[in-house]
């Protein structure tokens, strides 16, 4: 299938406004503070904190710049390049030793049915009076006059469609966060994940530079990311990240609903590609971890449950504020050290998102 003409224009395009702001941004003083072009701002600058945190990433550019200068990209990241009609994408794997949590299927299928608050017209007071009355499980319900008929519906669409027929049933004024939506996720095999995270040039309606995907094969995580070396692999890249992420029945993010996803689909709009076979499953763990520990912690951000649940910590991280200036810093000079830092930004985001899913589980 050929490429056409318009898409053929739009990558032009792109990668020619690209090309401009690479040639009118200083080398040696990057200008984060002048960049809000059509590719997005840095905002959050100004504050003590926000000048801080960018003079310690300026830093640490600086330093990356001299260790990696002359360094091929391939040398270091050992990616690879796959073609496609779109053009060519750069690939790279890795695998991090972890153990996830294996569930067991039926006490998970018995601790979500003692929920029966999934009945509709039936609340905490409710629920309390029947389970005095020995109505302990939905199964006990399919039994009572009233709520007879909601209960079989419930058993009937797990039984024939499993998660996804389970999360179908659940009352829509239960919260994003409730836990018997978590407790839903352990229903599936942990190879039915796919954990996503991306890295951007700004924001909507900008592209997006990084794709990153984790898996989870027994004791491993497995880490894919499509990265663009330059802006015309966007839709490339886009392409063999849909095609990845149709693979799997789940697809978990932080934030993800709220930004990731969004994003994605605006691009696949943008270049008119087809996005009907994302998983429809979406597990957002930003809602869950807030729900399980925001009263314990100083807030939820990502690296804040790293740090303090995880007892991890990163060295030479780049704040997501700069990835854009980074970015273009490696668009302009062609050394890679600028896009070190993303690259493993993204990938350890994706990692301790599969790690994130494991301790709520242990929570819930």
């Amino acid at each position: 299938m050929k490429i056409n003409l318009n898409l053929k224009d739009k990558i032009s395009g792109i990668a020619e406004a690209f090309r401009k702001k690479s040639e009118d941004t200083t080398y040696s003083k990057p200008a984060v503070d002048s960049v809000e072009s059509t590719y997005g701002s840095n905002q959050g600058f100004g504050s003590p904190f926000f000048d801080e945190e960018r003079q310690r990433a300026l830093e640490l550019q600086s330093k990356l710049l001299k260790k990696y200068s002359g360094v091929h990209l391939d040398d270091y990241f050992k990616g690879y390049v796959i073609k496609s009609e779109y053009g060519p994408s750069y690939c790279i794997e890795d695998e991090f030793k972890s153990k996830i949590k294996r569930n067991d299927l039926e006490n998970v299928k018995n601790c979500i049915l003692s929920d029966l608050q999934l009945i509709r017209g039936i609340g905490e007071k409710t629920e309390i009076s029947l389970k005095n009355s020995g109505y302990n499980t939905i199964c006990d319900l399919t039994k009572h006059n009233r709520y007879s008929s909601c209960a079989k519906e419930i058993l009937n669409s797990l039984e024939n469609n499993g998660v996804s027929g389970l999360l179908d049933s659940i009352p829509k004024n239960y919260p994003k966060s409730h836990p018997t939506i978590m407790k839903a996720s352990k229903m599936h095999k942990p190879e039915d994940f796919v954990f996503y995270d991306i890295e951007t040039m700004g924001l909507f309606g900008s592209p997006i530079i990084l794709f990153g995907m984790s898996f989870i094969a027994d004791d491993k995580i497995n880490t894919k990311q499509f990265l663009l070396r330059n802006i015309n692999e966007e839709p490339s890249s886009l392409h063999h990240t849909i095609s990845e992420l149709e693979t799997r029945k789940a697809l978990v993010t932080f934030n993800g609903k709220s930004f990731d996803m969004p994003f994605t689909q605006d691009r696949l709009g943008y270049y008119r590609m087809n996005n009907s076979k994302i998983p429809k499953i979406h597990y957002d763990l930003l809602h869950f971890s807030r729900r399980a520990w925001g009263n314990n912690l100083e807030n939820c951000k990502l690296q804040t449950i790293e740090k303090e649940l995880l007892g991890e910590s990163r060295k030479d991280d780049v704040p997501s504020s700069m990835v854009p200036e980074f970015y273009r810093n490696y668009l302009r000079s062609g050394n890679i050290g600028p896009l070190v830092p993303i690259v493993e930004h993204n990938k350890i985001d994706v990692v301790t998102s599969a790690k994130i899913l494991n301790l709520l589980w242990e929570e819930w």
